[in-house]
């Protein structure tokens, strides 16, 4: 994305009469800058400035970030005047990471913080980030709970406020429920009633037919034996029935024999009348 030329030599060349010109690559201007970036946030914890919300013009002292600044321009110029000096092309992170790093670690012996230098490390600021998080969600949460508590007394207040209206109308509704429950008494004793005079009912219908089955088996053994000769004389006149039935229907059968004798005979007489005829 960027093109940074710097001139190989000061000279131009004799076959093209152009300067010719050498490349600083992205790499050598990335990652200094990533580590000049880290001092910078170790300078803002050594001056105890709130990582969360940080103003950029607020001032505050940065002693390895100008260090490892001045470093870096040193070694860039280290960096051009070998490469004029040699007419060769140089890696330019050959000079700028011992330059960054030498002068971040000058300045932590001169101040004493070697050992601080080193520990660094942003983890450290994303757990206060985490535990800051952690007590503003647990602020809001007991917040929500005093809010709620509110309420729970507020509707406690109203509870007690319409206490008085539910003690005045206790008595109606005692009142209403013993009527209901008279009521209910009432109509079970109603059908009890009810059900004792069914039973009664069938008790004397039971009674009734035992006393007409008594007055059957009272009846005496001649009157049974009469029957029995009704029902003999009753047998014999079907039987003579019966027996005049069969004897007219023998004599019309013997009736139509004849008959059908007779027509067989005038057939006969016809057929021989017609021979008779013929010869």
């Amino acid at each position: 994305p960027i093109k940074l030329l710097f001139p190989r030599s000061l000279v131009p060349n004799e076959e093209t009469g152009k300067i010719e010109l050498s490349l600083l690559g992205l790499g050598d201007i990335v990652i200094p800058g990533f580590f000049l970036a880290l001092l910078l946030r170790f300078d803002a914890t050594n001056a105890k400035m709130p990582t969360n919300k940080v103003n950029i013009f607020e001032p505050f002292p940065k002693p390895y970030f100008y260090s490892a600044m001045i470093a870096y321009f040193l070694g860039l110029a280290t960096t051009l005047f070998v490469m004029i000096q040699f007419q060769a092309a140089q890696p330019a992170l050959l000079y700028l990471v011992p330059a960054c790093l030498g002068s971040s670690f000058l300045c932590a012996v001169m101040r004493g913080e070697v050992s601080e230098l080193l520990a660094y490390s942003e983890e450290e600021e994303e757990e206060e980030e985490e535990e800051v998080t952690a007590e503003t969600i647990s602020a809001a949460v007991a917040a929500a709970a005093d809010t709620s508590g509110d309420e729970d007394e507020e509707g406690d207040d109203e509870e007690e406020a319409v206490s008085p209206l539910e003690e005045e109308e206790a008595p109606a509704k005692e009142e209403s429920e013993e009527e209901e429950e008279e009521e209910e008494e009432e109509a079970e004793v109603d059908l009890e009633e009810y059900e004792e005079e069914d039973e009664n009912e069938a008790e004397e219908e039971e009674d009734q037919a035992d006393n007409n089955d008594d007055d059957d088996d009272d009846e005496g053994p001649g009157d049974s034996d009469d029957d029995d000769e009704n029902d003999d004389g009753e047998d014999d006149d079907n039987d003579d029935e019966e027996q005049e039935d069969e004897d007219q229907e023998d004599e019309e059968q013997a009736k139509q024999n004849d008959d059908d004798d007779d027509d067989d005979d005038d057939d006969d007489d016809e057929e021989e009348e017609e021979e008779e005829e013929v010869t």
